[in-house]
Formats: structure tokens, C-alpha cells, sequence
């Protein structure tokens, strides 16, 4: 792959990137406790006099969310080639965390975790632009706000745009574009202006007690380099960590100028890294090693926060909202799985011993491979999917070495914990169903930023606990190819596209986003008949691939070849009888072959697999209707309603069914 070829190439004519201090972190516990005689002192790196963390009630808070920021990649944290100058001065005049885990490698379901205090187990956001956060989570802005805070928003990205739920508590959120662009090419607002923007609203907000949020996007790919290094080369997206500290050294100063200083709480935290290659990951969401889930987190405030400080137990993104509500004097909420990190940096506590849980499901999502759960405990890491992974980070910060086998007791003990996690934490029961609605152009944007939508549904978390699908990390190259054809199709060169699209859908027949992805190229390319070849050829080389089959018999009955649908769907039902989509799509084959009596049973069973598919429902009542047998039909679109309130179709149907009802009345 021609530009996986000259990744490398760049690469290998770069300075290896610093890695993270893992031998500081665990090296120095051990050596220090060996020592012994430090007390409370043992878990950091202090400043000669630090100053004792406290909760003030006049603190404001400024809180910087850097998206696709390694941590390795900053001075601060050890990167000796890093110009990350502002960044490293935050660090440097209060405190910072060496180990902080993201929950997750996406950037929505990531800063839902950051704002709420609460693991994607528990806000259920799993997917870019297409879940929204539910009411029912109370973010920190709302806490903030509740607590008389003015609070304010400037994001940097579509996909935190406010359909999406975490405008919730801001009494003003500046979107990264306005909704009725439709040029993708301003889907990312660049750190100059979230600068300037944070710059205003510091200045319009310094007579009030105020929560400010600051979003910078710039370190997502693509990069854009000054010195005109490749836009997919590490020392690009260097580049773009340095314009983004330029921007952050403009707020610090700002704060000082106002006089603001000493009295603002600023924390720095990432929402994800990115992989840049490592592990055969170039940018992030498909793996769970520490390239994508080690991240940034930093607090200062000049007198309240110890300067000089590096706390060096491992902490979590979740532990954000908490930690801050702590240092305003707020209470945090209800359900969150978050704590307070106030007492590391007052030297209350040596170590709060906390397990950090993360997790990634787009590779199940979209491309029906193992979903991976991530249990990090001390200088342990373990993996959980398909083909489980266990990492000493002390020995091997790379993760180059599976231990798995040799530590089968403490893979299985950890393995236990990280499912007792799961177990124990049930989701929020959320007020409502509604999605955000996306107009093509949305979708546009989306793509242009990276992320692609899967319609695909997660089971519940037990049922997600049945781990299918290989380890993603075995189909490395495979993911590269998917990505590199998504950006070619989102700059329209679908004739380029293609052929990559056509090798992962070999590769991987039972993913749903290639497949969709290749009919969409097809048809811009007017070859759309060639899909059924590809999805022949699939098949005849992995039979079982139920995906597959359901797609290529969708594609059939499109193009009204009902008979053949027919028969595939009847093998596909025959191999996965509680396939729900199968039967509802041979209900679908047979009424169109004017065969209702069997179309009725197909919907019935679908119906019986899984009552709350409004799909299914609709189905049935549609053929209910036709046999003029209105109430029935009415019931199940009021059920299917009840699923889905929002859907103008359903509507529609059950005013006519009742009308036709109404007229069938003597």
C-alpha cells in the first residue's frame, strides 16, 4: 500500500518517538519503596515546597479538552525533541499526572466520559454522529451552572456539535460549524480560532465565576505541517501539537493579564492519542493499546494546585468532573464512577488504587471483529477480546510482548475484575430514544473528519461479553487498507477507492461498512452490478458469513430479483435461525412474490425474536393492513410507535390504517 509504504519511510528518518515514562512511573514506586522512610511521599516527583491543594468557593475553571494528544509526545512528559513549550509550562507550574487512561479512543464517547464523570458502560455513547448523550447523565457544565457558574463552550469539531448532547449546562456553545455549511472543509475549526474565541470569552466572562470549555481539534488527521512534512507523517502531527500550544500559551497569558491567574483552576486533559503507525494503527478507535489511550492530564492554579508535581498512580478520564466539582467545593453526582484526585495532590493519600476500564467497540461496530475491553491495574494492563492480550508496562511500554500464557493466573484474575466492572455497572436509563438527524451534508462532514457512522446496534453488555469476531489487531493491515480507502472516497476519487474497499471486503465479508462503503463507489462509478460479484465471491470463499449473505440478498431484492433474495435468505435462515433481519427480509422476498401467507409467518417470527424492531412491526402491520384487518395493524404501529415516536412513516401509516378503519365501520 503505497501510502502505508511511505509512512514508513518517513519514519524510519525520524528520532524514535519518546516513550512514555513507564520506568519512571514504575521503576521510581520501586526503588522509593525499597528505600522506604518517604511516607506519603513515595507516589511522586514534588516541588521543594509544595503548597497544599484545597477546595476554594471562588475558583473559576478553564477546562482544555486536546483531542488526539499523546501523551509521549510532549515535553513535559518526556519527549526530548517536543515544542510543546506552553503545554510543558502548564505541567511545570502546577501539576501533572504521568498515567491518565482515556475510557475510550473516539472522540464524542470520550468527552461524554470527561464531562460526566461516568464509563461509555454507563452514558451508553458508543458511536460518532450517530448516538446522542441522554439527559438523564448530568454533565459538569450543568453542575457547574446549577452551582451559579456562567459557562461557555468553543468547539473545534463537528462531531461535538450540540445535536449530539453535550451542550447540556452552557449558557453558551459555539459550534465548530454552523449547521447549514455545507462545505466539509469546515467541519474543523482550527486552534486559532478556538483561540481566539477562548480569548473573547475570558474577557467577556473575567467580573463572573466562570466555567470556560476550550476544545482543540488540530491533532486529528490529517495534519497540516508548516515545514511541508507529509499530512500522514508523525513529524507532521508534531506540528500540529505545536500550533496547538502556541494558542494554549495565549490563554495562559491572557489569564494573567486579567488578573485571573490565581484564581482559575486550568485542566489540561486528552480525550484519545493516535497511533501513528505503531502496532499497525495509524490513527485511532479500532486498538486499545497505550498509543491511543495514554493521554495528557495537567492542573494548575497558582497557591491551590502544587507546583512542580508529578503524581505518578495511574488516574482516569473519568476522574475529571469530579476532581473539579472537588477543587469549586460542588458536589458530584449520583452514579458517576469517577473520584476526586484532590487527594493525591494534597499528599492526603498515597495512592487512591484505582483499576481504569476503557474500552473500543468500532471494530465490532463496523466492521463485526472482536469489541475490546481494557482493565489497566498498577503496572498491569490486560485485553479482553477474542484473542486476550496481557502487557507488564513496567518491562514493555511498547506492549510488544503478550504475556498471556506465562501469566495465566493474572490474566484470569484481571480478566475476572474487568467482568465484575462490567457486571457491576449498569447504564442510566435514558429519557429518550432520539438519534441527532443528519442531512447528507452532516454525514459529509463526518467522513471528512475521519469518522464513519454505523447504523449497527450494540447487544446488551452481557450479550457483548460473547466475544466473535478475531482480535482487530490481527487484520492490521486490513484496517489500514479500510482507511485509507475512506479517505479516498471522502475526497471523491472513488475510482481509487475501490479496489481498496473490494480487498477489505474480501478480507473482512462480514463487515458492514466496506460492504456499504463499495456499493457506494460503485454506484458513483456506474459498475454497481459488480457488487453482486464481489459479495458471490465472498460468500463462495466463506459460506457462514450470514453478513454477507443478508447484504448480497438485499442487493437482490433491489434489483428485484426476488426469487434469487428468496433462496439466499431461506439458506441464511436455515444456518442462523434467530436471525431476525433474515426472517424479516424473507417476509419481505414473498410478499413481493405475492406469497402473504408466507410472508405473514416470516414477519411473525421476526416479530418473536425481537419485539422491539419497529421495523418488523411495521412490516407485519402493513400486511395486516392489506388483509384489511385494521385494528390489528393499528396495534403494532402503536408499538412500533412506541419504539420509534419520532418517525413521520409510522405516523403516517397509523392515521391511515385508523382512517381506513374508520371508512371499513359501518
Amino acid at each position: 500500500m503505497a501510502r502505508s509504504k511511505r509512512r514508513r519511510t518517513e519514519r524510519t528518518h525520524q528520532p524514535p518517538p519518546a516513550r512514555r515514562s513507564h520506568v519512571g512511573r514504575w521503576g521510581v514506586l520501586a526503588v522509593v519503596l525499597a528505600v522506604g522512610g518517604l511516607g506519603a511521599y513515595w507516589f511522586t516527583r514534588r516541588a521543594t515546597s509544595p503548597i497544599a491543594a484545597r477546595a476554594r468557593s471562588d475558583l473559576n475553571v478553564l477546562l482544555i479538552t486536546a483531542d488526539t494528544t499523546r501523551a509521549d509526545y510532549l515535553g513535559c512528559y518526556g519527549r526530548t525533541d517536543a515544542t510543546t513549550p506552553n503545554m510543558d509550562r502548564l505541567a511545570r507550574e502546577g501539576t501533572r499526572f504521568a498515567h491518565c487512561a482515556a475510557c475510550t479512543p473516539l472522540t464524542f464517547p470520550s468527552h461524554c466520559s470527561i464531562m460526566t464523570g461516568t464509563y461509555p458502560l454507563v452514558h451508553g455513547m458508543r458511536r460518532n454522529g450517530i448516538d446522542r448523550l441522554d439527559a438523564v447523565n448530568i454533565t459538569l457544565a450543568k453542575t457547574l451552572k446549577d452551582a451559579g457558574f456562567a459557562t461557555r463552550a468553543v468547539v473545534a469539531a463537528f462531531v461535538l456539535d450540540k445535536r449530539f448532547g453535550l451542550e447540556q449546562g452552557f449558557d453558551s456553545y459555539s459550534e465548530a460549524v454552523p449547521a447549514k455549511d455545507a462545505n466539509p472543509a469546515a467541519a474543523e475549526r482550527p486552534a486559532e480560532a478556538v483561540g481566539a474565541g477562548g480569548l473573547a470569552a475570558l474577557a467577556a466572562l473575567a467580573p463572573r465565576r466562570f466555567f470556560l470549555w476550550l476544545h482543540f481539534y488540530d491533532p486529528h488527521y490529517p495534519y497540516k505541517s508548516p515545514r511541508g512534512l507529509p499530512n500522514d507523517s508523525p513529524g507532521a502531527y508534531a506540528d500540529e501539537l505545536t500550533t496547538m500550544d502556541r494558542q494554549i500559551g495565549r490563554l495562559l497569558d491572557e489569564l494573567a493579564r486579567l488578573g485571573l491567574e490565581q484564581k482559575t483552576l486550568v485542566v489540561l486533559v486528552g480525550d484519545h492519542g493516535e497511533g501513528l503507525g505503531e502496532h499497525g494503527e495509524y490513527q485511532h478507535s479500532y486498538l486499545a493499546y497505550e498509543t491511543t489511550l495514554h493521554v495528557p492530564l495537567m492542573l494548575r492554579c497558582p497557591g491551590t494546585v502544587p507546583a512542580g508535581q508529578v503524581v505518578e498512580p495511574l488516574c482516569r478520564t473519568v476522574d475529571v468532573a469530579p476532581t473539579i466539582l472537588d477543587f469549586v467545593g460542588a458536589a458530584t453526582a449520583k452514579r458517576t464512577q469517577g473520584t476526586s484526585l484532590r487527594p493525591l495532590l494534597a499528599g492526603t493519600s498515597r495512592d487512591l488504587d484505582l483499576p481504569a476500564y476503557s474500552e473500543s467497540f468500532a471494530a465490532q461496530h463496523e466492521l463485526s471483529l472482536s469489541s475490546l475491553r481494557v482493565l489497566h491495574r498498577g503496572p498491569w494492563k490486560y485485553i479482553l477480546s477474542s484473542s486476550p492480550e496481557l502487557y507488564d508496562l513496567q518491562v514493555d511500554p511498547a506492549e510488544a510482548r503478550n504475556l498471556v500464557a506465562e501469566q495465566s493466573e493474572r490474566a484470569a484474575h484481571m480478566k475476572e475484575e474487568l467482568l465484575e466492572i462490567v457486571a457491576g455497572t449498569s447504564p442510566l436509563p435514558a429519557e429518550t430514544t432520539t438519534r441527532p438527524e443528519l442531512t447528507p451534508d452532516d454525514q459529509t462532514r463526518l467522513r471528512s473528519l475521519g469518522y464513519v457512522g454505523s447504523e449497527s446496534t450494540l447487544a446488551t453488555e452481557a450479550e457483548s461479553l460473547e466475544l466473535a469476531g478475531d482480535n482487530p489487531a490481527q487484520h492490521a493491515a486490513v484496517l489500514g487498507q479500510c482507511l485509507q480507502a475512506r479517505e479516498l472516497a471522502a475526497d471523491k476519487r472513488y475510482a481509487e477507492a475501490e479496489p481498496l474497499f473490494r480487498q477489505v471486503v474480501l478480507a473482512l465479508p462480514l463487515a458492514p461498512d466496506p460492504r456499504n462503503a463499495l456499493g457506494h463507489a460503485l454506484r458513483r462509478l456506474n459498475r454497481e452490478d459488480e457488487l453482486l460479484a464481489v459479495c458471490e465471491q465472498a460468500l463462495a470463499a466463506q459460506p457462514e458469513a450470514g453478513g454477507m449473505r443478508l447484504f448480497y440478498a438485499r442487493q437482490l431484492l433491489t434489483r428485484k430479483r426476488f426469487d434469487a433474495g428468496a433462496a439466499q435468505l431461506t439458506d441464511l435462515v436455515a444456518r442462523e435461525p434467530r436471525n431476525c433481519e433474515a426472517h424479516l427480509e424473507l417476509g419481505h422476498a414473498f410478499w413481493a412474490l405475492k406469497r402473504p401467507d408466507e410472508a405473514r409467518g416470516y414477519y411473525e417470527q421476526a416479530v418473536q425474536l425481537n419485539p422491539q424492531h419497529a421495523g418488523a412491526l411495521r412490516a407485519l402491520a402493513m400486511l395486516c393492513a392489506q388483509e384489511r384487518r385494521f385494528s390489528e395493524a393499528a396495534d403494532l404501529l402503536r408499538k412500533a410507535l412506541a419504539l420509534d415516536p419520532n418517525s413521520p412513516k409510522l405516523q403516517q401509516d397509523l392515521a391511515r390504517v385508523l382512517e381506513d378503519e374508520r371508512r371499513k365501520s359501518p
